[in-house]
């Protein structure tokens, strides 16, 4: 009986000659996107290979670099589906979940707007870019434009003209918006009858875009419009005589209140989509934002005219930007505190819902929701530390373009040679700059810490962590006090304590006592690893095995990072959110006092420069700046290398493999979604495979991001079929064999330990068990301990996260959906392979690779656990042989589950109160090399089978 092994590659775009081990195999299927081949020639024996590449849906175009400049939009996106809004594996098809219920369409209306609250600030910047500082700035002093010769074309028109030439970018936005919303995100219809809170992984209208995705970019586009007239209208509040001797006060005052009232409307009706919402609502609402901005920019244009372009006195400012951009920030924070309190009560009713009793099949503690069920609220927080520092970075960019940005109100510090004219910038652009530095501060002083915790080096995260905070005092009263300590001298007991912090923890890391001594171990009263026992060892050699095992330890230390890698994004989000929240509080006061509003304080003036007389800014304002404007330099860099070079193509689209997989939400401003066509793709392959070509035996195989696209895949032809929006879905009976001849092979695969945190609702535990008893047991994964990505999927490890005391003694792994599980065996459905397959080596054999991530299509271990996926009692036979070996049995674990039991044991010991877990690690390896039938073990040289043991 054939077998047909369709492999999906990871987020790397790896070649299908690789993929197939084949120079040049032969496009079987697709298109130029969505490619499946195979080996060219005849094939032998009872297995046929294919290989499904996607990576030109991400990576293949130069023109995707630009998506750049939207990944705090996509990161929003992500933010939806990390909610704990519905589990249909776990309360049932047509049950009544937290999804359902007002507290998740509040969740879905609160990230809608938090995303229309994103475009509104993107073009605040836009619009304060071109006319607040381009035409109301460079083009009205002879200096700029002498300096800048690109606008000297315009350097003489009236003021009307220039104003007119300034609202050309917002156009050019508002324009975007509305093109690059309509992208569908699949090449199928929209499904118009299935709404956001209503759908299912396993549906195919989940891969679909849904109706309210095109009432919310008109919104976007309202909004956006509705924001564009309401600050060209600010021109006409403070107007030259010119313009005031024949406009009206009721005029201006009107365009106001009509601006304002259109954004209130814009807001409530994006919030409220999760209702259906028609198309003839949402389109009158773009129809009259654009109106509107139209109005009112031709009113402002046709004011000035006669004001000549070039006139002395005080230039003219964009009435109301102060006003509007504190508004913004109050509103982002607002948004952030609401996000987190509404996830908290979801997190709840999440949990309440979770099955109990002797005979449930509860939710094991390393499939925990990721931040506490708070993976939403880290995101948004993330999201718009990204956009305000990308805004802010871009406006003192084109500033420091055009001239010298120095602090509104204030004078330029000029320095040897330097004549640029002076371009003011808002306070509140400065306040961000000033916060921005402070995190970066926060931010460079917690690389070393963080990095030490990730690798579980504690006594080097202390020492690096009384450097960090040393510095940190150290920089913060060199930017707000004039003297600190008595002076520069008075600062050496600051700099003492961060030289000696760096160097003990320099020493600690380094010296890794522990890893080194059970290193050592390994040879203690034996003649050399398992697997080479018997072969003598060169003199010359020992010392260099000794460096092996040393290297080798460190690298699994380094694969079990993966665990704690939620950590280092828990710190950008809280020093986000520490940044979000004195914005907020300074956007409030200033809102709040009447003086206040449009001059700046003398207290957060003395706070933005050094002597309080705005002729200098501070230290940390000064390193905002570099930072703000060094990211806009990296986005620029990063695009035009993507757009030359090929490699660097690949690289950026890796970025979006990880957060582009899902279909758009809550922000139409996202990159085209891959991920239905590919799961699509995958899914119709396999159905033509089983009921065209008649093959009783499919093995979806995924490395990494593919195991996702496999797992949906498989998903999507096991479940029960549904209505599809008039859409025609799978017939009964072609799903009926489809589900009877799949199986599925995962390797390298980030499915428990985060795609299962990170989105509990739609390939969570439950997912994965529901997926596991359709398919009876015919799901395979394989991992190493060096991997930094892959893990885990059917059972878990002691490092996995635990905050629950219960949850406490055991062995090394627990068990999810395997058979008996002695240790990392290949018995079991989770296979844990060697790597490196040996520590020592002859004059006459290579060293060993160790392969982490990559290399597990050569691995002859691929094939063997392909070839059980369809035996009668997978791995029972070598299960009892590895029994045998250990001399050890699992209590309290049923002999084998069937396709409704799923046995579920207990976690090991927490992380978090045993640090020392790389030692159990670094034992289990070394019983790997002596012992033997622990690990699976494969052997790369000449291609030859595995060796037994």
């Amino acid at each position: 009986m054939t077998t047909i092994e369709l492999r999906v590659h990871g987020v790397h775009g790896t070649p299908p000659d690789a993929m197939l081990g084949v120079p040049r195999p032969a496009q079987v299927a697709g298109d130029d996107e969505a490619r499946f081949f195979r080996p060219g020639g005849s094939t032998t024996g009872d297995t046929e290979v294919e290989a499904f590449h996607w990576g030109s849906l991400t990576s293949g175009a130069a023109g995707r670099a630009l998506w750049l400049l939207f990944l705090p939009f996509t990161l929003l996106n992500l933010a939806r589906y990390t909610l704990l809004t519905w589990d249909d594996a776990l309360v049932g098809p047509g049950g009544t979940g937290p999804g359902r219920s007002g507290w998740g369409r509040l969740a879905d209306g609160l990230l809608r707007v938090t995303g229309l609250v994103m475009t509104l600030s993107a073009m605040l910047s836009v619009v304060y870019i071109a006319a607040g500082l381009l035409a109301a700035q460079c083009l009205r002093s002879a200096e700029c434009v002498e300096q800048n010769s690109w606008l000297s074309f315009a350097g003489q028109w009236p003021w009307g003209a220039q104003l007119l030439l300034a609202a050309a970018p917002a156009a050019a936005v508002l324009g975007v918006i509305a093109w690059l919303g309509r992208r569908p995100s699949t090449y199928g219809k929209p499904a118009r009858t299935h709404w956001m809170h209503d759908r299912k992984f396993g549906e195919r209208s989940f891969w679909t875009e849904v109706a309210e995705v095109s009432r919310l970019r008109c919104c976007h586009v309202a909004g956006a419009a509705a924001l564009v007239g309401l600050l060209f209208s600010g021109f006409l509040s403070k107007s030259q005589a010119g313009a005031a001797a024949w406009i009206a006060a009721p005029v201006v005052l009107g365009l106001m209140v009509l601006g304002a009232g259109l954004l209130v409307v814009t807001v409530l009706v994006t919030g409220t989509l999760a209702w259906p919402v028609s198309s003839a609502v949402a389109s009158s609402l773009r129809w009259t934002g654009l109106g509107y901005a139209v109005v009112a920019v031709g009113t402002a244009v046709a004011a000035m005219w006669p004001v000549p372009g070039r006139q002395p006195g005080p230039l003219p400012r964009l009435s109301g930007l102060e006003a509007t951009s504190n508004g913004l920030a109050v509103a982002s924070v607002l948004l952030v505190l609401l996000t987190a309190g509404v996830t908290w009560r979801l997190a709840v009713l999440f949990a309440k819902r979770e099955p109990s009793g002797p005979d449930a099949t509860a939710r094991p503690v390393a499939f925990s929701p990721m931040w506490n069920g708070h993976a939403s609220t880290v995101a948004v927080t993330l999201a718009f530390g990204m956009l305000l520092a990308a805004c802010g970075g871009i406006t003192f960019h084109v500033a420091d373009l055009v001239g010298q940005p120095a602090l509104e109100g204030g004078n330029v510090v000029e320095s040897a040679g330097d004549t640029q004219a002076p371009i003011f910038l808002s306070t509140s652009y400065w306040t961000g700059a000033w916060l921005l530095g402070a995190a970066l501060v926060l931010v460079v002083g917690l690389v070393l810490p963080t990095a030490a915790l990730l690798l579980q080096r504690v006594w080097s995260a202390v020492w690096f962590s009384t450097a960090a905070v040393a510095a940190w005092v150290l920089v913060f009263a060199l930017a707000t006090v004039e003297r600190p300590f008595g002076g520069v001298a008075g600062a050496w007991p600051a700099g003492v304590l961060i030289a000696v912090g760096l160097a003990l923890g320099a020493l600690t890391w380094f010296g890794d006592a522990q890893v080194r001594a059970l290193a050592e171990n390994e040879v203690a009263g034996a003649s050399g690893p398992s697997g080479d026992a018997g072969r003598p060892i060169p003199h010359d050699l020992v010392e260099e095995l000794d460096r092996r095992r040393l290297r080798v330890a460190r690298l699994w230390r380094r694969g079990q990072a993966k665990f704690r890698y939620s950590w280092a994004a828990a710190l950008l989000a809280a020093v986000s959110a520490l940044g979000m929240a004195a914005a907020g509080f300074i956007s409030g006061w200033r809102l709040v006092v009447p003086g206040d509003r449009e001059i700046a304080p003398a207290w957060l003036v003395a706070l933005l420069t050094e002597d309080g007389t705005k002729d200098t800014t501070s230290l940390l304002a000064v390193l905002g700046v570099w930072a703000s404007t060094a990211l806009v330099v990296v986005l620029l860099g990063l695009g035009y290398r993507a757009f030359r070079q090929p490699s660097a193509r690949t690289a950026i689209g890796v970025l979006w493999d990880l957060m582009s997989f899902w279909p758009r939400l809550v922000h139409p401003l996202c990159p085209p979604p891959y991920g239905g066509r590919a799961v699509l793709e995958v899914s119709e392959r396999v159905m033509w495979l089983v009921n065209e070509k008649r093959h009783q035996r499919v093995v979806l195989s995924g490395h990494s991001q593919g195991s996702l696209i496999c797992l949906a895949a498989a998903t999507y032809l096991t479940s029960p079929i549904e209505a599809d929006g008039g859409q025609r879905d799978l017939d009964e009976t072609d799903r009926v064999q489809a589900k009877a001849a799949l199986g599925l092979l995962t390797y390298g695969s980030q499915l428990q330990w985060a795609f299962a945190r990170l989105f509990p609702c739609f390939v969570g535990f439950h997912h994965q068990a529901r997926l596991y008893q359709e398919l009876q047991g015919r799901w395979r994964s394989l991992y190493r301990n060096t991997d930094p990505l892959g893990g885990p999927v059917l059972s878990w490890s002691s490092t996995a996260p635990s905050r629950d005391p219960a949850h406490a003694g055991g062995g090394t792994y627990g068990h999810l959906l395997t058979d008996r599980c002695p240790g990392a065996s290949s018995a079991t459905h989770d296979v844990c392979l060697v790597d490196p397959v040996s520590l020592t080596r002859t004059h006459d054999d290579p060293e060993p690779r160790v392969a982490g991530h990559s290399g597990y299509y050569d691995d002859p271990w691929l094939a063997r656990q392909r070839d059980e996926v369809f035996g009668p009692e997978p791995g029972r036979a070598r299960q009892e042989e590895a029994e045998d070996a250990a001399g050890t049995e699992q209590d309290g674990v049923p002999e084998r589950p069937g396709a409704e039991v799923i046995p579920v044991a207990p976690v090991s010991r927490p992380a978090v109160e045993d640090w020392h877990h790389v030692g159990r690690w670094v034992e289990v390896w070394i019983a790997v090399h002596r012992q033997g039938n622990t690990c699976a073990r494969s052997s790369p040289r000449n291609g030859q089978e595995p060796r037994p043991r």
